[in-house]
């Protein structure tokens, strides 16, 4: 029996696999009605399934008001040039 102790973050715990290896080294997996059918490959595969209450979905992109940002350079930028000191004529 190939069982999974925990699984990624994000997924569900797979079911157990029961299989036998005969003699000549082929492999067999039993199947939810108890008989056992013939791998055609090598390789026994377990797949998680992701979880119910993980998100499948991934937020992308920036929420930063660019505007506000926009207005925010400007101002400063004015408040340098009235700063400056200013030549006067004698």
């Amino acid at each position: 029996t190939l069982t999974e102790v925990t699984a990624p973050e994000g997924y569900e715990v797979a079911e157990s696999i029961i299989f036998k290896i005969d003699t000549s080294g082929t492999i067999y997996i039993k199947s939810a009605d108890g008989t056992f059918t013939k791998l055609t490959t090598s390789m026994i595969v377990m797949k998680d399934a992701p979880s119910a209450t993980s998100s499948s979905e991934v937020e992308t992109g920036d929420s930063t008001p660019i505007v506000l940002l926009f207005v925010l350079v400007m101002l400063a930028g004015l408040g340098i040039i009235y700063m400056m000191p200013r030549k006067r004529r004698i």
